[in-house]
């Protein structure tokens, strides 16, 4: 288990990744940033819970997440 300060550097370094980037899935997320697919689910999901990145496309298909720019978006999800 990691510490906070490890979990906050590694949220940064998946944000990073997110920068310019069309949704992603966990795996690519994990490739992106050379980590396991299990620590960077975990790290999606706390950004996605404090707000800072959207996670889309859930239903039919795998988890896809993007980084959330603010204002408006389309996605239900982010209603």
């Amino acid at each position: 288990m990691r510490s906070l300060t490890e979990q906050r550097a590694f949220d940064k370094r998946v944000l990073e990744f997110l920068v310019g980037q069309p949704p992603q899935t966990v795996c690519n997320v994990a490739i992106g940033i050379s980590e396991s697919a299990e620590d960077s689910r975990a790290s999606l999901h706390r950004l996605a819970d404090s707000g800072m990145v959207l996670m889309v496309g859930r239903e039919d298909g795998p988890e896809l997440f993007r980084l959330n720019a603010g204002g408006y978006s389309p996605e239900p999800e982010a209603a």
